[in-house]
């Protein structure tokens, strides 16, 4: 009788362990997770990760990127700060996107005349 108290105890407390580890690991994997590239006209090629909730990779402003892109509904199209002064200086670059935003997959390109035409269209998003 002992033998199965003690045996009904460890099954319960393995089956707690169980459900605490995945939890735990369910709540480290990212819901959001990006590459993000710049490519420039002279060959120059840039690329980070980019992982939110919970926020981090490679980004350098994993938080603040992670913000805005929320903010925006993960569309890279509402991204952008207003009333910033661009040159009107022809320097193109080409800015990607590819992964998984909120467990749809996510694939964006956009071609830019100069490098703060894209700061000014993705705000911290491609600031790397």
């Amino acid at each position: 009788m002992t033998s199965l108290r003690l045996g009904g105890v460890l099954l319960a407390a393995a089956a707690l362990l169980s459900v605490a580890f995945t939890s735990t690991a369910a709540a480290e994997i990212p819901q959001s997770s990006v590459t993000l590239t710049v490519h420039s006209d002279q060959g120059q090629v840039d690329t980070v990760r980019l992982h939110c909730a919970p926020d981090g990779g490679s980004h350098p402003a994993a938080g603040v990127a992670c913000a805005e892109l929320k903010a925006a509904g993960g569309d890279f199209a509402e991204l952008g700060e207003q009333g910033v002064a661009c040159t009107m200086e022809l320097r193109p670059v080409t800015a990607r996107a590819s992964g998984v935003w909120e467990g749809e997959p996510l694939r964006w390109r956009q071609e830019f005349s100069n490098p703060c035409m894209l700061g000014a269209a993705t705000g911290t998003v491609f600031d790397f």
